[in-house]
């Protein structure tokens, strides 16, 4: 889990005017970044695969903690993305994770310390809108208008923002607590479709997990009248969750497996 201060997201900015005038550094820090060649700051993945050692790494990471708001041109950028800008994001914290936009088109997201932030859709005003005390990862909507959080700590909540008022829809599966409840989907009528991405190991140990490949992982369903069924166990740490539009399929991806699941849900 790298400590990144902000994250990134494509914007379809076309003209190259529009996208130069985004490029102008806003801090010491970024123009260090940029002097030094801002590209290698980017990806760590990027410094690794070119020999950087784990100092070097540990640097950039401190560098990019230090930064306010880094606007990048894609023209600047060496590797294949979207056509448009990639522009990163100023966030009170650390360690990013899932993102959603609320009615309003303003942007979601959760970080280590249990916080979760609210911004306006071009990035502006972040502010912490509620703390779960525990560590938010998967974030989506219910269809009474509350947020779902999966929180690798506490397990599967709702949230009510306008209140802080958080509710505890699943912390364990036949009398065991779920050790890392991780990402979810939400169907029309209020099933919940999650990941619990190990049965062994916390979050901070996801690399002892991956490594070992003892796939422990599972993908659950709450239904609406609470109850819990187990769709699919003995996942490589289970992560995303995307349900199809239709809702005839759900999705699960194994990190550890570098793969995909489907489950039919009808038909």
């Amino acid at each position: 889990m790298r400590k990144w201060t902000a994250f990134t997201r494509i914007l379809p900015f076309a003209d190259p005017a529009e996208r130069a005038a985004r490029i102008t550094p806003e801090s010491p820090a970024i123009n260090k970044l940029l002097n030094s060649g801002f590209d290698n700051a980017i990806s760590a993945a990027q410094m690794k695969f070119r020999g950087a050692s784990i100092e070097q790494l540990k640097q950039t990471w401190k560098q990019i903690s230090e930064i306010g708001t880094i606007q990048m041109s894609l023209q600047n950028y060496p590797y294949p993305v979207p056509a448009g800008n990639m522009q990163l994001l100023l966030l009170p914290g650390l360690n990013p994770e899932d993102v959603t936009l609320d009615t309003q088109g303003r942007i979601l997201c959760g970080l280590e310390d249990g916080s979760i932030v609210r911004m306006e859709a071009e990035g502006s005003d972040a502010c912490v809108v509620v703390n779960t005390g525990g560590r938010p990862l998967g974030l989506d909507w219910l269809p009474d208008g509350r947020l779902l959080v999966g929180d690798c700590v506490r397990g599967l909540l709702a949230i009510d923002l306008s209140s802080q008022a958080i509710d505890v829809l699943v912390d364990a599966e036949n009398g065991r607590r779920l050790m890392i409840c991780n990402n979810a989907a939400v169907a029309k009528d209020g099933t919940i479709y999650f990941s619990d991405s190990s049965r062994r190991y916390p979050l901070s140990e996801i690399q002892t997990d991956i490594i070992e490949h003892i796939a422990t992982g599972r993908l659950l369903r709450r239904n609406v009248d609470g109850s819990l069924d187990v769709l699919l166990e003995n996942l490589q740490f289970a992560n995303g969750v995307v349900l199809a539009p239709d809702e005839s399929f759900v999705l699960v991806a194994e990190t550890g497996g570098g793969k995909i699941n489907r489950v039919w849900l009808t038909g």
